[in-house]
């Protein structure tokens, strides 16, 4: 099963993460309770599981209706029940039961890519940029395993800029050989 706890995050309100994983966590026991069967939640969103297209659709109603009555709108943007073998895409991650795989969907990639891409042609990188690009191949690693410990010289860059106080760093040693790295790894 795939749980986050949010303590904070790089963007909005710092602990609104731990609210909406509190809420969010609530929701999920008492969903649970009425037999919706849950595979993950991450913030605000779930994913909701069955053996069949039509549990499926079935939990998913009825997970609808007893978030109505606990007055938790839902939205419009869910999707509908999938297949193993077409998979499902949950929070920008294609999760596939029928070959136990998971990997970053091609447009997350894509938007992966073109962004280390243009640190690539800076000379000198911004703690917001480095910030932005650990978050975006942070998420990559989730699945892309590889990438974690190359990810890493993103955040010692970080690292050494609070350390120092400064506010930009240069684009080349290893952050440069790294971030080649990810550029390759993400178009294939």
């Amino acid at each position: 099963m795939c749980f986050r706890n949010l303590r904070s995050v790089a963007f909005g309100l710092k602990s609104e993460p731990a609210f909406a994983s509190a809420v969010s966590m609530e929701a999920v026991r008492i969903l649970r309770c009425y037999g919706v069967a849950i595979a993950g939640v991450y913030l605000d969103d779930l994913l909701i599981r069955g053996l069949s297209k039509e549990e499926c659709a079935t939990n998913m109603e009825l997970a609808k209706t007893v978030l109505t009555a606990l007055g938790i709108p839902t939205n419009e943007k869910d999707q509908g029940p999938c297949s193993p073998a077409e998979g499902v895409v949950f929070l920008g991650i294609h999760v596939c039961t029928a070959h136990c795989s998971m990997r970053p969907t091609m447009q997350y990639c894509q938007y992966a890519t073109k962004r280390v891409h243009d640190l690539l042609q800076s000379q000198e990188v911004s703690v917001k940029q480095l910030e932005s690009v650990g978050g975006i191949l942070t998420w990559v690693s989730q699945v892309f395993t590889p990438g974690r410990p190359r990810r890493d010289a993103v955040f010692r860059a970080l690292a050494r800029l609070r350390d120092t106080g400064t506010s930009t760093v240069s684009m080349k040693g290893e952050l440069k050989m790294q971030l080649q790295w990810w550029w390759r790894a993400l178009q294939r």
